[in-house]
């Protein structure tokens, strides 16, 4: 807050502050959406590894299952 009669000096440093503030939440609100997009992408890797590793998986099983019926062990 300024009191009148205000000190120009004391005005500056109001205004500078001020512009800092609004600079920091420019930044943060940028750095939230990268944030939230990269959440996003990781979640859309995340989910894409799991099914070819549920693909991957079924493919082994079904190898084994083969294999044992080939030797006719277990």
């Amino acid at each position: 807050f300024l009191r009148k009669p205000y000190d120009l000096d004391a005005l500056l440093v109001a205004i500078r502050e001020a512009c800092e503030r609004h600079q920091q939440i420019v930044e943060d609100r940028r750095f939230a959406e990268e944030l939230l997009h990269s959440q996003e992408s990781l979640a859309s890797f995340t989910a894409a590894l799991e099914e070819r590793i549920q693909r991957q998986t079924a493919a082994l099983t079904r190898l084994h299952e083969f294999a044992v019926a080939l030797n006719g062990v277990d």
